[in-house]
């Protein structure tokens, strides 16, 4: 098992995630909202998250997108709260998010 303080995505994946996040979400959402967000999902798969914002998001359309910019975006939730990019991106295979924790690094928003 990894988790996601192992870097398990990149900075361009992230930020492919933000222009993703302007285009599609933040009609509704202001990236504030997101620090913090993680806390309730420590310990859970990734898989589980990208599940829970692919049925529910966008909220009009929900499952619009496809599986990897639900990932891309991920990343630039996992960025806004404190999460290290590492040197690969992180995949949209569901074998893969399974395998990988969500964990926040001791400094991340609304960690203490």
């Amino acid at each position: 098992m990894r988790s996601l303080t192992d870097g398990v995505y990149t900075k361009q994946q992230a930020e492919r995630g933000a222009r993703l996040y302007r285009h599609t979400c933040s009609a509704c959402h202001r990236p504030e909202e997101y620090k913090g967000y993680l806390r309730r999902w420590v310990g859970m798969p990734v898989s589980l998250l990208l599940d829970s914002v692919r049925t529910s998001m966008p909220q009009n359309n929900p499952g619009s997108l496809k599986t990897r910019q639900y990932v891309d975006l991920l990343t630039y939730i996992f960025a806004i709260n404190g999460v290290p990019p590492g040197e690969q991106e992180l995949s949209d295979e569901r074998a893969l998010l399974d395998a990988i924790t969500i964990a926040l690094p001791a400094d991340a928003p609304g960690s203490r």
